[in-house]
């Protein structure tokens, strides 16, 4: 286990949530522990070793935002 993944996996448990409903962004090999532990693994504008740990690849900020939109994690106000 990577230090990454340790520390998502710390944080989830101190406020009782399952890694299976954790989200991890990363984009390189450093991140990968973190990306294969996590519930759902975005990766943002990953190096072509992540990509395939990714369960999403996203590339800007926007696309970010509509996909933890999509997955119920945020929601965008309308003004």
């Amino acid at each position: 286990m990577g230090r990454l993944s340790a520390v998502l996996g710390s944080m989830a448990a101190a406020v009782q949530v399952p890694l299976s409903r954790t989200i991890a962004i990363g984009d390189g090999a450093n991140d990968l522990p973190m990306l294969e532990v996590a519930g759902l693994s975005v990766g943002y504008l990953p190096k072509d070793a992540v990509r395939p740990a990714c369960d999403a690849v996203v590339a800007s900020m926007s696309e970010l935002g509509a996909l933890l939109e999509s997955h119920n994690v945020i929601r965008r106000h309308e003004t």
